[in-house]
């Protein structure tokens, strides 16, 4: 999970930062929709900022160099990027 705030312009470069962290981590998505978890709402905010949470499940195994799978039994958890 990424906490972001976000004008609605910055909604592109925050899901990139996502993917490019899950690209270089070596964990592997998890079953499951990736989503966004808005913690306010935007009308009211003075500054029109979204704090919002892209949300996706990972699987707890990394991959190897040579793209075995290191673990045998596949557990979903979170990562927090802050």
């Amino acid at each position: 999970m990424g906490r972001f705030e976000l004008r609605e312009t910055d909604f592109e470069k925050a899901w990139n930062t996502m993917c490019s962290w899950l690209s270089e981590s070596g964990y592997q998505p998890g079953d499951g929709c990736t989503y966004e978890l808005y913690h306010n709402h935007y009308n009211p905010s003075p500054e029109h900022i979204y704090i919002v949470d892209i949300v996706s499940l990972l699987n707890l195994f990394k991959k190897t160099a040579v793209s075995e799978i290191q673990a045998q039994h596949f557990h979903q958890i979170y990562i927090i990027l802050r």
